[in-house]
């Protein structure tokens, strides 16, 4: 900064035109996060692709006539489904 400028002190607001920008807009919060329930958080996470590939390819299986390898799968796939359900469950009561 050169010798011949001047600092000019920050001011905020007029009283006037902070009034004028909290009717215009509201007060400046956010909205509090929607809790999800338990169900609507468990068909989230069984859209997932991932998950839907792993469902296909369990009935698949089943549709092969290869029931252990078919249950074992979806056996895991509801096992990870409720695991990350209760932790998504309890993350957003948290």
């Amino acid at each position: 900064m050169s010798a011949t400028q001047t600092v000019q002190p920050i001011s905020g607001l007029s009283a006037s035109e902070a009034q004028k920008r909290l009717a215009k807009s509201g007060y400046n919060e956010l909205n509090p996060p929607q809790i999800r329930r338990v169900w609507h958080i468990v068909a989230e996470v069984l859209r997932e692709p991932m998950f839907l590939l792993l469902i296909a390819a369990g009935g698949i299986y089943l549709m092969l006539g290869d029931i252990e390898d078919a249950l074992m799968l979806l056996f895991f796939v509801v096992l990870i489904t409720v695991l990350t359900a209760s932790q998504q469950h309890k993350r957003e009561w948290e």
